[in-house]
């Protein structure tokens, strides 16, 4: 689900080939979601998987 209902993307730092794509996930207090894939590869391979620590996002009210 978090490969393609994202929040957002960010480019690898070393790995031009890799994505990190993000999913806030409410149920778990708004934790990060992070899983890093090689997108270019058919079908999508998933590098990793794990709720990203270094960031927390805000729950806003709408």
């Amino acid at each position: 689900m978090a490969i393609s209902k994202l929040d957002w993307i960010e480019k690898d730092l070393y790995n031009s080939n890799l994505e990190h794509r993000m999913k806030i996930i409410e149920e778990r207090r708004f934790r990060v979601l992070r899983v890093i894939i090689n997108p270019i590869v058919e079908p999508i391979f998933v590098i990793t998987v794990f709720f990203d620590r270094r960031r927390k996002e805000k729950h806003i009210e709408t």
